[in-house]
Protein backbone atom coordinates (compact mmCIF):
# COMPACT_ATOMS: atom_id res chain seq x y z
CA UNK A 1 0.00 0.00 0.00
CA UNK A 2 2.84 2.73 0.95
CA UNK A 3 4.26 2.18 -2.56
CA UNK A 4 1.06 2.53 -4.16
CA UNK A 5 0.39 5.82 -2.40
CA UNK A 6 3.77 7.26 -2.86
CA UNK A 7 3.90 6.37 -6.85
CA UNK A 8 0.37 8.50 -7.08
CA UNK A 9 1.31 11.37 -5.11
CA UNK A 10 5.12 11.30 -6.93
CA UNK A 11 2.30 11.05 -10.16
CA UNK A 12 0.47 14.02 -9.33
CA UNK A 13 3.52 16.04 -9.11
CA UNK A 14 4.62 14.58 -12.39
CA UNK A 15 1.35 16.12 -14.00
CA UNK A 16 2.91 19.55 -12.93
CA UNK A 17 4.44 20.21 -16.60
CA UNK A 18 1.50 19.87 -17.94
CA UNK A 19 -0.03 22.68 -16.42
CA UNK A 20 -1.75 20.84 -13.66
CA UNK A 21 -0.97 19.05 -10.33
CA UNK A 22 1.20 19.85 -7.23
CA UNK A 23 3.94 22.16 -6.69
CA UNK A 24 5.29 20.46 -3.83
CA UNK A 25 4.79 17.10 -2.86
CA UNK A 26 5.73 16.35 1.14
CA UNK A 27 7.05 12.81 1.29
CA UNK A 28 4.96 11.43 4.23
CA UNK A 29 4.92 8.06 3.43
CA UNK A 30 8.83 8.10 2.30
CA UNK A 31 9.38 8.92 6.20
CA UNK A 32 7.10 6.41 7.60
CA UNK A 33 8.87 3.63 5.56
CA UNK A 34 12.56 4.68 6.61
CA UNK A 35 10.66 4.56 10.41
CA UNK A 36 9.52 1.31 10.18
CA UNK A 37 12.57 0.18 8.08
CA UNK A 38 11.02 -1.32 5.08
CA UNK A 39 14.04 -2.06 2.79
CA UNK A 40 12.39 -3.58 -0.15
CA UNK A 41 9.18 -3.96 -1.92
CA UNK A 42 7.44 -7.14 -2.70
CA UNK A 43 8.42 -7.73 -6.36
CA UNK A 44 4.54 -8.72 -7.40
CA UNK A 45 3.45 -6.00 -5.33
CA UNK A 46 5.95 -3.38 -6.99
CA UNK A 47 4.52 -4.55 -10.80
CA UNK A 48 0.77 -4.75 -10.05
CA UNK A 49 1.81 -0.93 -9.07
CA UNK A 50 3.83 -0.30 -12.09
CA UNK A 51 1.66 -1.62 -14.37
CA UNK A 52 -0.55 1.25 -13.66
CA UNK A 53 2.04 3.80 -14.88
CA UNK A 54 4.15 4.72 -18.01
CA UNK A 55 7.25 5.94 -16.63
CA UNK A 56 9.24 4.45 -13.61
CA UNK A 57 9.38 6.08 -10.27
CA UNK A 58 11.36 9.19 -10.50
CA UNK A 59 12.65 8.48 -7.37
CA UNK A 60 13.55 4.82 -6.21
CA UNK A 61 11.00 3.76 -3.44
CA UNK A 62 11.88 3.18 -0.54
CA UNK A 63 14.61 5.88 -0.39
CA UNK A 64 17.66 5.18 1.98
CA UNK A 65 19.01 7.25 4.91
CA UNK A 66 21.36 6.59 7.73
CA UNK A 67 20.49 5.91 11.22
CA UNK A 68 16.47 6.93 10.20
CA UNK A 69 14.65 3.32 11.11
CA UNK A 70 13.21 2.69 14.78
CA UNK A 71 10.48 -0.28 13.43
CA UNK A 72 9.66 -1.12 17.19
CA UNK A 73 8.61 2.83 17.31
CA UNK A 74 4.53 2.75 17.19
CA UNK A 75 3.46 5.54 14.76
CA UNK A 76 -0.25 4.53 14.73
CA UNK A 77 -2.59 5.26 17.92
CA UNK A 78 -2.90 2.02 19.88
CA UNK A 79 -5.84 1.01 22.10
CA UNK A 80 -4.96 -1.87 24.33
CA UNK A 81 -3.11 -3.47 21.03
CA UNK A 82 -6.15 -2.35 18.63
CA UNK A 83 -4.66 -0.29 15.91
CA UNK A 84 -7.05 1.93 14.67
CA UNK A 85 -4.59 3.56 11.46
CA UNK A 86 -4.60 6.99 12.83
CA UNK A 87 -1.16 8.69 13.31
CA UNK A 88 -0.33 8.98 16.75
CA UNK A 89 1.43 12.19 18.84
CA UNK A 90 5.16 10.76 17.18
CA UNK A 91 3.57 10.00 14.01
CA UNK A 92 1.88 13.08 13.41
CA UNK A 93 5.23 14.65 14.71
CA UNK A 94 7.12 12.25 12.21
CA UNK A 95 4.31 14.06 9.30
CA UNK A 96 4.97 17.95 10.80
CA UNK A 97 8.66 17.21 10.26
CA UNK A 98 8.44 16.17 6.61
CA UNK A 99 6.01 19.15 6.02
CA UNK A 100 8.51 21.58 7.53
CA UNK A 101 11.63 20.29 5.22
CA UNK A 102 9.62 20.24 2.28
CA UNK A 103 8.16 23.59 2.85
CA UNK A 104 10.79 25.84 4.19
CA UNK A 105 13.36 23.66 2.75
CA UNK A 106 15.30 23.68 6.25
CA UNK A 107 17.04 20.55 7.75
CA UNK A 108 14.21 19.71 10.65
CA UNK A 109 17.15 17.94 12.74
CA UNK A 110 16.77 20.00 16.73
CA UNK A 111 13.26 20.78 15.97
CA UNK A 112 11.61 21.33 19.67
CA UNK A 113 9.73 18.37 20.71
CA UNK A 114 5.93 18.05 20.43
CA UNK A 115 3.79 18.91 23.32
CA UNK A 116 2.62 16.34 25.57
CA UNK A 117 -1.00 16.33 25.01
CA UNK A 118 -1.59 12.93 23.16
CA UNK A 119 -3.57 10.60 24.66
CA UNK A 120 -2.23 7.80 26.67
CA UNK A 121 -4.95 5.42 26.20
CA UNK A 122 -3.95 5.62 22.61
CA UNK A 123 -0.43 5.15 23.12
CA UNK A 124 0.92 8.53 23.69
CA UNK A 125 3.97 9.25 25.67
CA UNK A 126 6.83 11.30 26.15
CA UNK A 127 9.48 10.29 23.04
CA UNK A 128 13.23 10.10 24.04
CA UNK A 129 15.81 12.26 22.06
CA UNK A 130 16.93 9.34 20.40
CA UNK A 131 13.61 8.92 19.18
CA UNK A 132 12.96 12.95 18.21
CA UNK A 133 16.28 12.28 16.45
CA UNK A 134 15.79 8.95 14.31
CA UNK A 135 12.14 11.03 13.10
CA UNK A 136 14.35 14.19 12.13
CA UNK A 137 16.44 12.24 10.28
CA UNK A 138 14.02 10.27 8.33
CA UNK A 139 11.82 13.52 7.89
CA UNK A 140 14.31 15.24 6.45
CA UNK A 141 16.09 12.21 4.78
CA UNK A 142 13.27 11.70 2.98
CA UNK A 143 12.99 14.93 1.55
CA UNK A 144 16.24 15.27 0.42
CA UNK A 145 16.05 11.98 -1.25
CA UNK A 146 13.08 12.81 -2.98
CA UNK A 147 14.70 16.17 -4.13
CA UNK A 148 13.31 17.70 -7.56
CA UNK A 149 10.73 14.46 -7.40
CA UNK A 150 8.85 16.28 -4.91
CA UNK A 151 9.03 19.64 -7.08
CA UNK A 152 11.70 21.07 -4.33
CA UNK A 153 13.33 22.78 -7.74
CA UNK A 154 10.21 25.20 -7.70
CA UNK A 155 10.45 25.88 -4.30
CA UNK A 156 11.60 29.65 -2.87
CA UNK A 157 14.28 28.60 -1.34
CA UNK A 158 15.20 26.88 -4.03
CA UNK A 159 17.55 28.79 -6.29
CA UNK A 160 20.12 28.90 -3.28
CA UNK A 161 19.67 24.74 -2.80
CA UNK A 162 20.95 24.75 -6.97
CA UNK A 163 23.33 27.66 -6.99
CA UNK A 164 26.28 25.63 -5.13
CA UNK A 165 27.12 23.67 -7.87
CA UNK A 166 29.93 25.98 -8.31
CA UNK A 167 31.00 25.50 -4.70
CA UNK A 168 31.86 22.38 -4.73
CA UNK A 169 34.79 20.96 -2.31
CA UNK A 170 36.32 17.66 -1.22
CA UNK A 171 37.12 16.46 2.50
CA UNK A 172 39.12 14.22 3.05
CA UNK A 173 39.44 12.88 6.65
CA UNK A 174 42.04 10.37 8.05
CA UNK A 175 40.62 8.13 10.47
CA UNK A 176 41.91 6.14 13.63
CA UNK A 177 38.61 4.09 13.82
CA UNK A 178 38.62 3.54 17.95
CA UNK A 179 39.44 7.55 18.32
CA UNK A 180 36.47 9.45 19.98
CA UNK A 181 37.23 11.98 17.57
CA UNK A 182 37.01 10.13 14.50
CA UNK A 183 33.73 8.51 16.01
CA UNK A 184 32.34 12.11 16.42
CA UNK A 185 33.68 13.29 13.35
CA UNK A 186 31.57 10.75 11.36
CA UNK A 187 28.33 11.37 13.36
CA UNK A 188 28.21 15.15 12.70
CA UNK A 189 30.27 15.70 8.90
CA UNK A 190 27.32 13.23 7.66
CA UNK A 191 24.85 16.15 9.20
CA UNK A 192 26.73 19.00 7.51
CA UNK A 193 26.77 17.05 4.03
CA UNK A 194 23.01 17.18 4.74
CA UNK A 195 22.51 21.20 4.57
CA UNK A 196 21.01 22.22 1.37
CA UNK A 197 23.95 25.04 0.74
CA UNK A 198 26.81 21.89 0.82
CA UNK A 199 24.96 19.73 -1.36
CA UNK A 200 28.26 19.66 -3.56
CA UNK A 201 30.63 19.25 -0.98
CA UNK A 202 31.92 15.91 -0.81
CA UNK A 203 33.82 13.36 1.52
CA UNK A 204 36.93 10.80 1.10
CA UNK A 205 38.11 8.62 4.22
CA UNK A 206 41.35 6.70 4.75
CA UNK A 207 42.49 5.06 7.78
CA UNK A 208 45.42 5.42 9.50
CA UNK A 209 48.60 3.01 9.88
CA UNK A 210 49.98 2.57 13.39
CA UNK A 211 53.13 4.08 12.08
CA UNK A 212 51.85 7.22 10.91
CA UNK A 213 50.41 8.13 14.92
CA UNK A 214 52.45 11.27 15.83
CA UNK A 215 55.27 10.95 13.19
CA UNK A 216 55.88 9.05 10.23
CA UNK A 217 57.84 5.84 11.46
CA UNK A 218 56.80 3.52 8.08
CA UNK A 219 59.83 2.02 6.66
CA UNK A 220 61.25 3.23 3.49
CA UNK A 221 61.26 -0.24 1.41
CA UNK A 222 58.36 -3.18 1.98
CA UNK A 223 56.55 -0.56 4.14
CA UNK A 224 53.64 -3.02 3.48
CA UNK A 225 53.51 -4.86 6.84
CA UNK A 226 53.53 -2.07 8.50
CA UNK A 227 49.99 -0.69 6.91
CA UNK A 228 48.49 -3.74 8.33
CA UNK A 229 48.96 -2.53 11.91
CA UNK A 230 46.83 -0.08 13.99
CA UNK A 231 47.48 2.50 16.18
CA UNK A 232 45.05 0.88 18.96
CA UNK A 233 45.56 -2.73 17.94
CA UNK A 234 43.95 -5.61 16.69
CA UNK A 235 40.72 -4.85 17.47
CA UNK A 236 40.75 -1.47 15.83
CA UNK A 237 42.18 -3.01 12.71
CA UNK A 238 39.08 -5.17 12.11
CA UNK A 239 37.00 -1.72 12.57
CA UNK A 240 39.33 -0.89 9.58
CA UNK A 241 39.14 -3.88 7.55
CA UNK A 242 34.89 -4.25 7.45
CA UNK A 243 34.83 0.07 6.93
CA UNK A 244 36.94 -0.20 4.26
CA UNK A 245 35.27 -3.37 2.90
CA UNK A 246 32.15 -1.46 2.56
CA UNK A 247 33.69 1.22 0.95
CA UNK A 248 34.72 -1.63 -1.70
CA UNK A 249 31.61 -2.93 -2.07
CA UNK A 250 30.08 0.89 -2.63
CA UNK A 251 32.12 1.32 -5.15
CA UNK A 252 31.22 -1.78 -6.86
CA UNK A 253 27.79 -0.89 -6.45
CA UNK A 254 28.22 2.45 -7.96
CA UNK A 255 30.56 1.58 -10.58
CA UNK A 256 33.53 3.98 -9.53
CA UNK A 257 37.21 3.68 -8.32
CA UNK A 258 37.60 2.73 -4.56
CA UNK A 259 37.63 4.52 -2.67
CA UNK A 260 34.17 5.49 -3.17
CA UNK A 261 33.40 9.14 -2.01
CA UNK A 262 29.98 10.33 0.08
CA UNK A 263 28.60 11.42 -2.88
CA UNK A 264 29.21 8.28 -4.94
CA UNK A 265 27.35 6.28 -2.92
CA UNK A 266 26.60 6.97 1.01
CA UNK A 267 26.36 3.37 2.48
CA UNK A 268 29.62 2.87 3.34
CA UNK A 269 29.55 6.05 5.62
CA UNK A 270 25.82 5.66 6.88
CA UNK A 271 27.22 2.02 7.72
CA UNK A 272 30.55 3.60 10.11
CA UNK A 273 28.30 6.05 11.83
CA UNK A 274 25.67 3.10 12.16
CA UNK A 275 28.36 1.02 13.56
CA UNK A 276 29.90 3.74 16.01
CA UNK A 277 26.15 4.08 17.34
CA UNK A 278 24.38 7.64 19.10
CA UNK A 279 27.09 10.12 19.46
CA UNK A 280 26.13 12.61 22.14
CA UNK A 281 28.16 15.42 21.39
CA UNK A 282 30.40 15.81 24.43
CA UNK A 283 34.31 15.70 24.60
CA UNK A 284 35.39 12.80 25.91
CA UNK A 285 38.85 14.40 27.31
CA UNK A 286 37.41 17.59 29.23
CA UNK A 287 33.74 16.34 29.97
CA UNK A 288 33.78 14.08 33.03
CA UNK A 289 30.58 12.20 32.34
CA UNK A 290 31.43 12.22 28.70
CA UNK A 291 32.48 8.29 28.90
CA UNK A 292 31.17 7.10 25.90
CA UNK A 293 30.73 10.31 23.09
CA UNK A 294 29.47 7.69 20.98
CA UNK A 295 27.53 4.42 21.99
CA UNK A 296 29.44 1.70 20.67
CA UNK A 297 32.53 2.95 19.42
CA UNK A 298 35.08 0.82 21.57
CA UNK A 299 33.10 -2.49 21.43
CA UNK A 300 31.63 -2.06 17.49
CA UNK A 301 34.26 -4.74 16.46
CA UNK A 302 33.45 -7.23 17.81
CA UNK A 303 31.53 -9.68 15.60
CA UNK A 304 29.95 -11.60 18.14
CA UNK A 305 27.82 -8.01 19.27
CA UNK A 306 26.19 -8.20 15.73
CA UNK A 307 26.51 -4.41 15.78
CA UNK A 308 27.93 -4.39 11.92
CA UNK A 309 25.79 -6.89 10.80
CA UNK A 310 22.82 -4.96 11.79
CA UNK A 311 24.17 -2.08 10.46
CA UNK A 312 25.18 -3.79 6.96
CA UNK A 313 21.44 -4.98 7.44
CA UNK A 314 20.16 -1.36 7.71
CA UNK A 315 22.30 0.38 5.37
CA UNK A 316 21.86 -2.27 2.71
CA UNK A 317 25.35 -3.75 2.12
CA UNK A 318 26.06 -7.44 2.25
CA UNK A 319 27.47 -8.73 5.76
CA UNK A 320 28.22 -12.36 4.44
CA UNK A 321 30.25 -10.04 1.75
CA UNK A 322 32.38 -7.97 4.35
CA UNK A 323 32.87 -10.58 6.67
CA UNK A 324 34.41 -12.37 3.55
CA UNK A 325 36.09 -9.72 2.61
CA UNK A 326 37.36 -8.50 6.29
CA UNK A 327 39.00 -11.98 7.04
CA UNK A 328 42.56 -12.66 8.01
CA UNK A 329 43.67 -12.81 4.35
CA UNK A 330 40.94 -11.24 2.59
CA UNK A 331 41.12 -8.21 0.17
CA UNK A 332 40.95 -6.51 2.97
CA UNK A 333 44.80 -6.66 3.08
CA UNK A 334 45.49 -4.95 0.21
CA UNK A 335 42.30 -2.32 0.88
CA UNK A 336 43.69 -1.91 4.21
CA UNK A 337 47.33 -1.14 2.40
CA UNK A 338 46.46 1.10 -0.14
CA UNK A 339 44.40 3.77 2.02
CA UNK A 340 47.33 3.89 4.60
CA UNK A 341 49.69 4.43 1.87
CA UNK A 342 47.72 7.65 1.26
CA UNK A 343 47.96 9.07 4.67
CA UNK A 344 51.57 8.44 3.92
CA UNK A 345 51.84 10.15 0.91
CA UNK A 346 49.57 13.34 2.18
CA UNK A 347 51.83 12.84 5.43
CA UNK A 348 48.49 12.80 7.60
CA UNK A 349 50.29 12.06 10.58
CA UNK A 350 48.01 11.13 13.06
CA UNK A 351 47.23 13.05 16.71
CA UNK A 352 49.64 16.34 15.49
CA UNK A 353 48.07 17.84 12.44
CA UNK A 354 44.66 16.93 13.88
CA UNK A 355 42.29 14.64 16.17
CA UNK A 356 41.38 13.14 13.36
CA UNK A 357 43.89 15.17 10.41
CA UNK A 358 41.68 16.70 7.76
CA UNK A 359 42.24 18.76 4.90
CA UNK A 360 40.16 20.42 2.05
CA UNK A 361 40.69 20.94 -1.53
CA UNK A 362 38.60 23.07 -3.86
CA UNK A 363 37.29 21.97 -7.59
CA UNK A 364 39.89 23.65 -9.32
CA UNK A 365 42.36 21.49 -11.39
CA UNK A 366 45.32 22.87 -9.59
CA UNK A 367 43.93 23.45 -6.25
CA UNK A 368 46.19 21.83 -3.31
CA UNK A 369 44.99 20.60 -0.37
CA UNK A 370 44.13 22.45 2.60
CA UNK A 371 44.82 21.51 6.09
CA UNK A 372 42.10 22.10 8.62
CA UNK A 373 44.28 23.73 11.67
CA UNK A 374 43.34 23.52 14.68
CA UNK A 375 44.29 25.62 17.88
CA UNK A 376 43.16 22.75 20.24
CA UNK A 377 45.74 21.76 22.56
CA UNK A 378 45.30 17.90 20.76
CA UNK A 379 45.72 15.03 21.49
CA UNK A 380 44.19 16.47 25.24
CA UNK A 381 41.18 17.22 23.07
CA UNK A 382 39.62 17.14 19.68
CA UNK A 383 40.48 19.41 16.88
CA UNK A 384 39.60 20.62 14.42
CA UNK A 385 36.25 21.84 16.02
CA UNK A 386 33.01 22.70 13.56
CA UNK A 387 34.06 26.04 13.81
CA UNK A 388 37.68 25.70 12.11
CA UNK A 389 36.58 22.76 9.81
CA UNK A 390 34.01 25.39 8.51
CA UNK A 391 36.24 28.19 7.98
CA UNK A 392 38.07 26.64 6.04
CA UNK A 393 35.64 25.14 4.00
CA UNK A 394 34.30 28.33 3.13
CA UNK A 395 37.76 29.95 2.33
CA UNK A 396 38.39 27.17 -0.16
CA UNK A 397 34.98 27.25 -2.07
CA UNK A 398 34.39 30.10 -4.32
CA UNK A 399 32.69 31.54 -4.29
CA UNK A 400 31.23 30.50 -1.00
CA UNK A 401 27.49 30.22 0.18
CA UNK A 402 25.89 32.84 1.84
CA UNK A 403 26.52 31.01 5.07
CA UNK A 404 29.87 31.50 5.18
CA UNK A 405 29.54 35.62 5.50
CA UNK A 406 30.08 35.48 8.92
CA UNK A 407 31.00 33.71 12.46
CA UNK A 408 27.30 34.07 13.32
CA UNK A 409 25.81 32.47 10.10
CA UNK A 410 28.76 29.59 10.08
CA UNK A 411 27.41 28.66 13.78
CA UNK A 412 23.70 28.42 12.65
CA UNK A 413 25.19 25.65 10.11
CA UNK A 414 27.19 24.17 12.96
CA UNK A 415 24.17 24.05 15.45
CA UNK A 416 21.61 23.25 13.02
CA UNK A 417 24.39 20.52 11.56
CA UNK A 418 25.49 18.77 14.80
CA UNK A 419 22.78 20.02 17.43
CA UNK A 420 25.06 21.36 19.49
CA UNK A 421 22.90 24.06 21.52
CA UNK A 422 25.46 26.92 20.90
CA UNK A 423 28.57 27.44 18.79
CA UNK A 424 31.22 26.13 20.36
CA UNK A 425 35.10 26.75 19.37
CA UNK A 426 36.31 24.07 22.29
CA UNK A 427 34.06 20.64 21.55
CA UNK A 428 34.03 17.54 19.94
CA UNK A 429 35.34 17.67 16.01
CA UNK A 430 32.71 17.85 13.56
Amino acid sequence: MGYAVARGYLAARGHRGAGVGADLVAPCGLAWQLVRNVTSIPSHCKAAVDAQYAEPPPVEIPVTVADAADPLLMLYRNFSGKIDKHPNVAGQYLNALTFFATLFNKSPLGAAPPLNTGSPAAGDRPLSQAELQTLQRAAGGAVMECGSACGLESHPDAAQKNSVAAHAATIAMYSDAQCPCSAQFVSDIEHVLAQPSFATVDLKVYFEPKCMDAVDSCPRTNPGPAYLKCIHGDEECVGHRYFLCAQHQAAAEANVPFPPSFRQNPRWLQFERCSYGVCQLCDVFTELLCLLPCATYTNFTKPSNGIMRHCAIATGLDYAELEKCAAPGGRADSLQAASAAVCRADAATYGTKGLPVVTVIGEDDNAKPVLVRTSQKIPLVCGPTPLELLETLCAVMSPPPPECATTATMCTVIQNATRLPACRTNGPAV
